[in-house]
């Protein structure tokens, strides 16, 4: 039966376990490059009989689970684990752990997987804990002619990204280069001896000699014809200037062209038919006056 811990031991097993977390080679998972440790990983005891425990993430953690590894996992807390375990921890970890199952181990002859990759994680956990590939002391097949030592000093340093892209540009061959000629001149160094260089030959002449054979010699004692002088022309100042010469209209290229002269136009009015208004009012005829009745009798006539 397991013993009881008092809540006293409890909270000192806790702080043991969140100092061990903090270390920065607990801080990584030791069967990937994640960078976030979530379990507790009790592998397979060594040779002598010790358990070193490791920290790894949560997909690491589900290999160790399967059935070809059948590790014991964990939480870091201190309900879950008995004090003998929390000294195991305290006394192991990933550090530990890399110096006896790895210390053979170089990331070009296998790379570190990445995270979340279950398949190579698994292959990495088989050739650590399962072949037991790379111990210090192995001697499986040419292991023991290949000496590769990692020490605890330089296991982060290895196992960082930058050290997985060194070793994969190790492994690409560099071309030989051809060596390098100087810039500078040697003034001590003789000359070398150069050959002169044969005369180039004259050219054929294209007339086959026949203007370049004659004889040139008798063309300066010629005597050139004389030319006839012509009388100074007389200056009358009181002579009429001559007219102008005409002036030439220029081309404008660019001119716009000009429109003919319109003929001129008269206009013609005409005048718009009279209009009837057949709602007009018109006036009523003028009646005749009636003849003013006459006096017989020669009187003034009577008036009505």
């Amino acid at each position: 039966m397991a013993k009881v811990l008092s809540s006293r031991e409890l909270a000192k097993n806790q702080q043991i376990l969140d100092d061990c977390k903090k270390l920065p080679a607990n801080k990584k998972c030791f069967d990937c490059n994640a960078q976030f440790t979530q379990y507790i990983v009790f592998p397979a005891a060594t040779e002598d009989g010790r358990v070193i425990p490791t920290w790894v993430c949560a997909t690491c953690s589900g290999v160790h689970r399967e059935a070809e590894f059948n590790h014991k996992i964990k939480p870091p807390t201190a309900a879950s684990l008995r004090t003998e375990e929390v000294r195991a921890v305290q006394e192991g970890g990933n550090e530990a752990a890399a110096i006896y199952w790895r210390a053979r181990w170089s990331p070009a002859e296998f790379a570190e997987p990445l995270a979340n990759n279950a398949h190579r994680s698994r292959e990495f956990i088989r050739l650590t804990y399962v072949k037991k590939q790379w111990l210090a002391n192995a001697t499986l097949g040419d292991q023991a002619s290949k000496p590769r030592t990692m020490s605890s000093a330089n296991l982060a340093q290895a196992t960082s990204p930058d050290a997985r892209k060194a070793s994969t540009r190790s492994l690409v061959k560099e071309a030989p280069k051809s060596p390098e000629k100087s810039l500078l001149i040697n003034w001590d160094e003789p000359e070398p001896h150069r050959q002169p260089s044969a005369a180039p030959a004259a050219p054929a002449s294209a007339t086959n000699g026949i203007f370049f054979d004659a004889d040139f010699s008798n063309m300066a004692s010629t005597p050139s014809p004389a030319i006839p002088s012509q009388p100074a022309a007389s200056f009358n100042p009181f002579a009429a200037a001559p007219p102008p010469a005409p002036v030439l209209a220029s081309w404008n290229p660019f001119a716009q062209p000009v429109a003919p002269a319109a003929a001129a136009v008269t206009p013609v009015y005409h005048q718009p038919p009279a209009v009837t208004n057949p709602f007009a009012f018109s006036p009523p005829p003028a009646q005749a006056q009636p003849p003013m009745p006459t006096n017989p009798f020669g009187g003034p006539a009577a008036s009505y």
